[in-house]
């Protein structure tokens, strides 16, 4: 199945999720979308801080939930990416990557992104390339071993 299959899929996955535990728990659907933004918050709290581990635990929440909005759910694989990249998961960041870019991503955060999984993957300088076009877009990224 190609990258852009999987992402339809995991879209229309998401759509049916929220429908099904909408129709068949006590759980509304906005309950489902405010947990998934939770677990997405955190995420990016975690993340933050340097707490990989427990970042990667919230945002495979935050995915798996199926209330993100399209948008938000790009930023989701994206954040989940750099968390593999640090935890050497090298496969798993490379197939969120892909997913975020058939979605509509931050482009600063993109290349962030691939700076850090080029680094993990030892090409230092496309990470330096990537890193540059992360720092044009915005100025305050770091690598994370910078932070």
């Amino acid at each position: 199945m190609n990258m852009r299959c999987k992402v339809c899929l995991h879209f229309s996955c998401s759509i049916i999720a929220v429908a099904f535990h909408a129709g068949c728990r006590s759980e509304s659907t906005s309950e489902l979308l405010q947990t998934a933004q939770m677990a997405y918050d955190k995420a990016v709290e975690s993340e933050s801080h340097g707490s990989i581990v427990e970042a990667l635990n919230s945002i495979d929440i935050a995915i798996t939930t199926g209330g993100l909005n399209p948008d938000l759910l790009a930023q989701a694989y994206l954040l989940r990416a750099r968390c593999r990249s640090q935890n050497g998961d090298l496969v798993g960041a490379e197939e969120d990557i892909g997913l975020a870019e058939l979605g509509t991503p931050n482009p600063s955060q993109l290349h962030w992104t691939k700076a850090i999984y080029s680094d993990a993957k030892g090409e230092k300088q496309e990470a330096k390339a990537e890193f540059s076009k992360a720092r044009k877009l915005d100025p305050s990224l770091k690598l994370p071993r910078q932070q």
